[in-house]
């Protein structure tokens, strides 16, 4: 005889079915709460100046945190763990900020060397930040422009600039700033005088691929004789042009060899064919490098990147 598998009633197949649903959605509402954001010196407008943590909700349906917990490298069983209370909705889509030492929030200071956990109502770790960079999160006039953020929201954490409390990451940018190095000339240039140098000059060109724009005042550029150089170059805060635009482009001029002796424009140093020119902020981050110029170049030619604030240098 062949014997038949029993058939599944439909009762059967349709709790199944919605078990299996249930089990789907809980899974689906546990991964969509997620930390984005956090801030261990605070930020400027934001919590009185105190920490605070952001969370988002990326599902597609509310969900109630009663019950979930965020602890810092202390642990779950430390007493300034906080415990979300009851009633403590994010709607869908919702980035909602914690600001420490307030009211019904978290108490724990957060470290620069810090780490934050949330926990669901099961005591299951849902997100973490992993351990934050143990560096300083503020400028170089002590300003918090830094935070630990997730890289457009669901990427992984980096230290980014433009805090964004309550919002999405998407217009935060890399905590270095996107100024580059776009064009050196080691000969100057025969173009006509005005576009570039006049008088002719080695000459280096900065692009600013920022959204807003940037104050360079105290950047230095130096060439292989390092940033400690007797010729190396600081932007100083009464140059003719202290900001470079968004989308803008600065033009810095060497010395002119016209005249005996020769007289600088605005850095000393010559560029060598086997140079390497490197810009550095005014914290003394190295923000960019033309690498090394692989020949002498001519009145012609330019040692330049093939895109403005992209691409490789090439002599163009």
């Amino acid at each position: 005889h062949t014997h038949s598998k029993p058939r599944q009633s439909s009762m059967n197949m349709r709790t199944t079915a919605i078990l299996a649903g249930v089990l789907t959605t809980a899974a689906t509402v546990q991964a969509a709460i997620v930390i984005t954001e956090v801030a261990p010196k605070g930020s400027t407008g934001q919590c009185e100046g105190e920490d605070w943590i952001e969370i988002h909700n990326d599902g597609d349906a509310d969900v109630d945190l009663a019950g979930y917990k965020l602890h810092d490298n202390n642990g779950v069983g430390d007493e300034d763990t906080f415990t979300f209370p009851a009633s403590s909705l994010i709607a869908a889509d919702e980035f909602k900020v914690l600001c420490g030492d307030a009211t019904g929030s978290f108490q724990f200071g957060i470290g620069s060397d810090d780490q934050v956990t949330l926990l669901d109502a099961s005591g299951t770790a849902v997100d973490t930040t992993g351990v934050l960079p143990g560096v300083d999160f503020d400028d170089a006039n002590d300003v918090p422009i830094f935070t630990w953020a997730r890289v457009d929201d669901d990427g992984e954490f980096a230290m980014l600039r433009y805090p964004s409390p309550g919002a999405s990451n998407e217009d935060m940018q890399p905590a270095k700033f996107q100024v580059f190095i776009n064009e050196v000339a080691d000969k100057g240039t025969d173009m006509n005088p005005g576009f570039a140098c006049d008088p002719a000059a080695d000459y280096i060109e900065l692009y600013n691929a920022e959204p807003g724009p940037i104050d360079i005042t105290g950047w230095k550029i130096h060439d292989d004789d390092g940033a400690d150089g007797a010729d190396a170059y600081i932007h100083a805060s009464n140059h003719t042009t202290t900001s470079i635009p968004s989308k803008g482009f600065l033009l810095l001029c060497g010395e002119d060899k016209s005249v005996d002796p020769p007289t600088f424009q605005d850095f000393k140093f010559g560029i060598g064919s086997d140079d390497a020119i490197t810009l550095i902020d005014a914290a003394g981050n190295v923000i960019d490098t033309t690498g090394t110029l692989t020949k002498r170049g001519d009145a012609t030619t330019v040692w330049g990147r093939t895109e403005d604030g992209g691409g490789g240098f090439t002599y163009l």
